[in-house]
This record gives C-alpha cells, sequence and structure tokens, in this order.
C-alpha cells in the first residue's frame, strides 16, 4: 500500500473516532418531546435520529385524533441514536365510545334526561299504541341498550300513547250473557243494561 494511501486511511479512521455518526459510529441523543403532535409531525421529529418507531391506537376524550398521547421513552430521555431504540407511541383514536343506557319502560322525559347524561342526543320520537307500557313510557329504543357508539349519536324512542283501540263486536240478537260475554272478551266494560 502506498504512502497516500495509508496516509488517507489514517485520517479516515481518525475522523470516525471524531465525527459522531460516522462510519456507523453512534452517539448518545436526547429523545425528543412529540406528545400532543399530529403522528405526521412526530415521525419526521424522531426521523431525525433514525429511531424505530412504533405505533398503537388508542382512544381520549381529551386528545384529537391522529394526535400523540404518550411516549417511551418520555421525551428528555437519554438513549443511542439509531433502530436499534425504539420509540413506542400511542396515538389517538378520537373519543371513546359510550354504552348506550336502557331506557325501556321509563317515563319520557326521564328517560330522554338518561340519554344526554350519557353523552349520546334524543333522535327519533314515535308515539305507538300499547295495552301493556303505560302511556308516556318508552315502548323500546334504537340502538338497543348496552351498545357502543360514538358520544353525541342519536338514540330513537318509541313512547307509548295508551292502549290500543278495539273494535266493539256486534252482539244484536244475543242474550245479556253471551253479550257480556263478547264485550268483555273485546277488553270492554259493560255500561249501562236497559231491559
Amino acid at each position: 500500500m502506498n504512502r497516500w494511501k495509508q496516509m488517507w486511511l489514517m485520517m479516515t479512521l481518525r475522523l470516525a473516532v471524531l465525527v459522531p455518526g460516522l462510519a456507523g459510529a453512534q452517539e448518545t441523543v436526547t429523545v425528543p418531546n412529540v406528545v400532543g403532535q399530529t403522528l405526521e409531525a412526530a415521525q419526521e421529529a424522531l426521523s431525525v435520529y433514525n429511531f424505530t418507531v412504533n405505533v398503537t391506537e388508542a382512544c381520549s376524550d381529551t386528545v384529537p385524533a391522529d394526535s400523540v398521547i404518550s411516549q417511551d421513552p418520555a421525551g428528555g430521555t437519554e438513549v443511542t441514536s439509531g433502530p436499534t431504540t425504539t420509540v413506542s407511541l400511542v396515538v389517538s383514536s378520537g373519543p371513546c365510545p359510550v354504552t348506550v343506557p336502557n331506557v325501556v319502560f321509563l317515563e319520557q322525559a326521564v328517560a330522554e334526561a338518561n340519554i344526554t347524561a350519557a353523552g349520546l342526543t334524543v333522535g327519533t320520537v314515535t308515539n305507538q299504541c300499547d295495552n301493556v307500557v303505560p302511556a308516556g313510557r318508552v315502548i323500546s329504543q334504537t340502538p338497543v341498550s348496552g351498545t357502543s357508539v360514538q358520544p353525541g349519536s342519536t338514540v330513537d324512542l318509541v313512547v307509548a300513547s295508551g292502549p290500543c283501540p278495539v273494535t266493539v263486536p256486534d252482539v244484536t240478537g244475543l242474550n245479556q250473557v253471551a253479550a257480556q260475554s263478547a264485550l268483555t272478551g273485546a277488553g270492554l266494560q259493560v255500561g249501562t243494561v236497559l231491559t
């Protein structure tokens, strides 16, 4: 090996020792704090140090969607630069789902208050006759209780308007006992009987 090549090799080796990052040398760096930043901005800040970035999602009622909730290691931690260091990020997927409460058989006002208290919105309210559920109480709801939905979602209600109408049977020509039986069987009450 000629003298110039030897000198060049010696200078390269000295530079590798003196200049961090040259010839594969690793340096100690401070992890930037990326909590609260968008995922794109966080990845850009971490890419400067060539870290391996691991991303997982979690819902959050306080951190906007696609923003960093937490990081590990925390910002300010001293680590070795390069892909051997992994920075784990938890990124917000948006508000956490809420569970639809059970409001069936409750009075309409109470049902609506419970829906609002759960962070939901009262949707369409439909009146329907019912022979079991008292007037003013909820017969059914959509979605059903226990369903996980996004905050602010609507819950539709069907509210009892009272007993369903019945058809009066024709009792003309029947004796009194048979006529009364036909009327009560239809869900009616026998009124005044004139003889």
